[in-house]
């Protein structure tokens, strides 16, 4: 079956790792070695690669609140 999307790397911010995963894997078809308990993963479908990493972790790294801006249309989980 020809891929229906292409891209090198993507970066996500989770609020919930496992069902992220679960998704990405299940669904999507992308694989990964995550032990469920890390808090950055990687995941991998051929040349593809998903990074996620948890939101209040990168907040607290970097000591910064992250927001969308005002008036735009995301879903958010």
């Amino acid at each position: 079956m020809e891929s229906k999307f292409d891209f090198n790397t993507v970066g996500l911010f989770t609020t919930d790792n496992k069902s992220m995963v679960a998704f990405y894997r299940d669904v999507m078809g992308f694989t990964t070695d995550w032990n469920g308990k890390d808090g950055d993963i990687r995941m991998q479908l051929g040349n593809m690669c998903l990074i996620m990493f948890p939101r209040t972790a990168f907040e607290q790294m970097t000591g910064r609140e992250y927001a969308y801006p005002q008036g735009l249309n995301v879903l958010v989980k």
